[in-house]
């Protein structure tokens, strides 16, 4: 196991933090990229599709108004449970600060090569918050899923389970087996958890 392995998977799964960009010292300072500029706008548009994409999913089931503000206040309870493991995930990461800067220096300077002992527990730290973050997943789908069973019709259901090919969230799995629950879960999960379905019923509830 390399740190380097461990410290990439830390990175990924704190991928929602923003990220910094850093110039190096001496590097000559590039000019800051004008408002509006080819990338940003081509971001813009990007976030824009993904809007359609979403509402290719969502506009089939036909939610009424006060669906959506169910949803919605569904949704909310579960982004602030999101913000409250992020906030403890980050309380766990900060614990390695010192040991990762000694060992950084240390390397650079130095020549040493990492401990094992912080690679280990860089690993058992990554593995941890990787397996909260999946046990909290579930926990949301199934809050959503309450919300689901309990405010939309029989017609919205079966909407909901035939709208995602089963190749697409469980391949390999002969979709016979799958019940309506499991497609109505997986649409949750892919759907109604995505960053941009909040702010997207925010708009459908005007």
């Amino acid at each position: 196991m390399k740190i380097v392995s461990t410290l990439a998977a830390l990175v990924c799964l704190l991928s929602s933090a923003p990220a910094l960009a850093q110039t190096p010292a001496g590097a000559a300072q590039a000019s800051p990229p004008p408002v509006g500029n080819k990338i940003q706008r081509s971001q813009a548009l990007q976030s824009k599709i993904h809007e359609v994409d979403l509402l290719v999913s969502i506009l089939p089931l036909v939610m009424t108004k006060d669906q959506i503000k169910v949803m919605l206040l569904t949704l909310e309870k579960v982004r602030a449970k999101q913000i409250a493991i992020f906030a403890s995930e980050d309380d766990e990461i900060l614990k390695l600060a010192p040991e990762v800067e000694d060992t950084l220096t240390a390397g650079i300077t130095k020549g040493e090569y990492p401990h094992r002992e912080l690679q280990s527990k860089v690993y058992n730290v990554t593995r941890a918050l990787m397996l909260r973050r999946q046990v909290a997943l579930n926990e949301y789908i199934d809050e959503v899923y309450v919300s689901v069973d309990r405010i939309f019709n029989a017609g919205q259901k079966k909407a909901m389970a035939g709208s995602l090919a089963p190749s697409y969230f469980a391949p390999g799995v002969k979709p016979e087996t799958l019940k309506d629950e499991d497609k109505i879960k997986a649409f949750i999960r892919i759907k109604l958890l995505d960053d941009a379905t909040y702010p997207l019923l925010i708009k459908l509830s005007k």
